[in-house]
């Protein structure tokens, strides 16, 4: 369900030839997806990354366009390349965060769509240098790791993750049972 919703959301900005000539006045898509992580083991943010992306097949024009997916490390980013062999195409480049710096720029020229995958706020400045350096292309949060409440005391960086337009969020809501005191949690 969250890869065809991702679909649709990413292949209206790439596809959509109004909206390309607009997009200067309109700003760059910025997206934000948020669901659950099953435990906190390293292995379950690739998983979770394998099966929402195994899915999507986002085209431009009828090609496929490449996704470059940036890790928070180097050992989730080693983990991602082992969980995503079974993928039967190239369409996915992975990079960790902190070495963007060092790394061949062309890379962000090549792809058409950039997530940043379960981002630290220690790493919110060069997110913001890559999202600058990739625009006018759509950027994708997905899983960050600090709450809603945590952005305002981001100083000037608050007004780069309030831009994330929230798309998809599946959390969990506390609940108290009003016979008896246990506490459970519903999505919704």
């Amino acid at each position: 369900m969250v890869s065809s919703f991702l679909h649709t959301t990413l292949g209206k900005p790439l596809n959509n030839p109004k909206i390309v000539g607009k997009i200067k006045k309109l700003g760059q898509p910025k997206f934000r997806v948020e669901i659950p992580l099953s435990d906190d083991s390293p292995d379950s943010l690739p998983q979770l990354a394998l099966d929402i992306s195994g899915d999507i097949s986002i085209k431009r024009k009828g090609s496929p366009i490449k996704i470059l997916i940036m890790w928070p490390d180097s050992s989730l980013k080693k983990s991602a390349t082992m969980t995503f062999k079974s993928l039967p195409t190239s369409q996915i480049e992975y990079i960790d965060i902190p070495s963007v710096a060092k790394t061949d720029p062309r890379i962000l020229d090549s792809a058409g769509v950039v997530v940043f995958l379960g981002p630290e706020s220690s790493t919110l400045a060069l997110m913001k240098t890559v999202s600058d350096a990739f625009y006018p292309k759509p950027v994708v949060l997905f899983n960050p790791k600090w709450g809603f409440e945590e952005e305002n005391n981001f100083g000037d960086l608050s007004a780069f993750v309030g831009s994330f337009e929230v798309v998809y969020s599946f959390m969990g809501l506390e609940m108290r049972g009003i016979l008896s005191k246990r506490k459970g949690v519903t999505f919704k």
